[in-house]
């Protein structure tokens, strides 16, 4: 009977948690899988990160210029426009001196005009007369 009690006898712990420990086992290797897989994308991730940082940064130095360029720029063309108005104002001032004189060398035309018809009057009547 001691022989049909051992055939009998149910599973020992060890034989029991044999397929616990090939489930835990296998487990712990996809956790490991997991955690390389994480750790990989997380350097990546950083990487592009800080490429994107640095391509920021870049992208704020070119802007940075370029503001400062349009600023100067801006303030050339305000001095230009300022002074391209000061030769307006003169050029204005000299084509109305001008306008004034056109009109005071037309007074004088038309005086001579009259007085050369003036002449030709007095001419022809002394002509008559003799």
């Amino acid at each position: 009977m001691t022989g049909g009690a051992e055939q009998g006898q149910e599973p020992s712990a060890s034989q029991e948690t044999s397929p616990s420990a090939a489930l835990a086992g296998s487990l712990h290797a996809k956790l490991q899988q997991l955690e390389s897989s994480l750790a990989q994308l997380s350097g990546t991730l950083q990487g592009q990160v800080q490429a994107s940082q640095q391509q920021t940064l870049e992208h704020l130095l070119l802007y940075e210029s370029a503001v400062d360029e349009l600023q100067v720029s801006a303030t050339e063309a305000g001095a230009a426009y300022t002074s391209l108005m000061g030769t307006c104002r003169q050029l204005s001032e000299e084509l109305r001196g001008v306008d004034l004189l056109a009109g005071k060398v037309a007074a004088i035309r038309a005086a001579v005009d009259a007085l050369d018809a003036h002449v030709d009057v007095v001419i022809a009547g002394k002509g008559k007369s003799h």
